[in-house]
């Protein structure tokens, strides 16, 4: 039985029954192409499952990145945000420090700015200027809040960062066109925290608007962010009395605004109401205090355009309130102070200007406390 058993396996191991095995076996291999080299494992196509899954795995130029993580997005924004807080925080302060110092001090800073002793009328000049930069660091103070809350695409705010653009080119300007020149190291000071604001002002406004930085562009809107001087358009919800006082105020300040501007040219001031001359030193501070009272009817009109919608008690307005009630008091109590110095022609026009600041202060101030949302 074993020899038996042992002869077919025998057989089926023999050479001769191998070879046509091997042929068989060769013949299931299909055919491959002439100058085929295998690849090595590294380099072999994946199958479709797994090329989606590597691919998923690696972000490329298709692939959605970290820019369209939402999350990241988030955290993105939120650090920009604080970035424009930071830097408008920190311009609230320099300009905030610099009008508290003109306006408490100002002839210790004409001593130190131009090198020159100022007269009763130039140091009350100085002082309408101090209370411009306290009412420019409201701007900034509110411009940073907003920046921290994301709502910098408001229009209100959007207006704001406009008029901070042209305020700081335009006194830029005037203080180099100036024909008393500071010194190197004030006017250094000056240009520098000018230029800041203007820089800033205008990036951040940048991000807001497709359009961009086109000189043209934001002229044509900043004179469309002083509003319609005839429009007193309202609702049921309208504050009517502040829209009205407000739409004055702003027509008014322009006017006071060209005066300043031209004074130089015109003695539109000197002739009849200044009975002290200017000089040089005070030819050179009107128009910084002309290119700022443009920037008060801007926020005139800004106040209006609240009144409008009656949104006067909004924090943001309050603040601007404030500021405009430093200018009203600031102003009254400069012309009070050149009234009594004999500085200022005891007329009917100097009285009335003294009662108009005083009035659209105590307004502003009443607004401030008792306006609501």
């Amino acid at each position: 039985m074993r020899a038996t058993a042992a002869a077919p396996a025998a057989l089926l191991a023999s050479p001769a029954l191998a070879a046509p095995r091997r042929l068989a076996a060769a013949a299931a291999i299909p055919a491959l192409p002439l100058g085929w080299v295998p690849r090595p494992a590294a380099q072999r196509p994946l199958s479709r499952a797994a090329a989606a899954s590597s691919s998923a795995d690696k972000p490329s130029g298709q692939q959605p990145g970290a820019g369209d993580n939402p999350i990241l997005e988030k955290v993105v924004q939120v650090e920009r945000q604080n970035e424009r807080g930071l830097a408008y925080g920190a311009l609230a302060v320099l300009l905030g420090g610099a009008g508290l110092a003109l306006l408490a001090v100002p002839q210790r800073c004409v001593e130190f700015l131009w090198a020159a002793t100022p007269s009763v009328l130039v140091a009350g000049i100085t002082r309408n200027f101090g209370s411009v930069l306290l009412l420019v660091a409201v701007c900034a103070h509110c411009l940073k809040e907003a920046a921290e809350h994301g709502r910098m695409q408001s229009e209100t705010y959007r207006r704001l960062n406009l008029g901070l653009l042209w305020w700081g080119l335009g006194s830029a300007l005037a203080l180099w066109l100036a024909p008393a020149q500071p010194l190197r190291m004030g006017q250094g000071l000056m240009t520098a925290l000018l230029l800041a604001t203007a820089w800033h002002a205008g990036l951040t406004y940048q991000e807001t608007d497709e359009q961009g930085l086109k000189p043209g562009y934001l002229f044509k809107q900043f004179l469309g962010s002083l509003g319609n001087l005839a429009s007193y358009s309202n609702t049921d919800k309208s504050a009517i009395v502040s829209l009205y006082v407000y739409g004055l105020a702003a027509k008014t300040t322009i006017a006071a605004a060209a005066a300043h501007l031209l004074e130089g040219k015109m003695r539109i001031m000197s002739d009849g109401l200044l009975l002290a001359p200017l000089g040089s030193l005070g030819v050179s501070l009107l128009p910084l205090v002309g290119v700022g009272y443009l920037l008060v009817a801007l926020v005139l009109f800004t106040q209006k355009d609240a009144a409008r919608r009656g949104r006067l008690g909004a924090s943001t307005f309050k603040s601007l309130n404030a500021g405009l009630a430093i200018v009203g008091l600031a102003h009254a109590a400069s012309l009070a102070g050149l009234w009594q110095a004999g500085a200022l022609a005891h007329t009917k026009l100097a009285a009335a200007k003294i009662a108009v600041q005083a009035s659209l202060a105590a307004f502003a101030l009443y607004n401030y406390a008792f306006a609501k949302k």
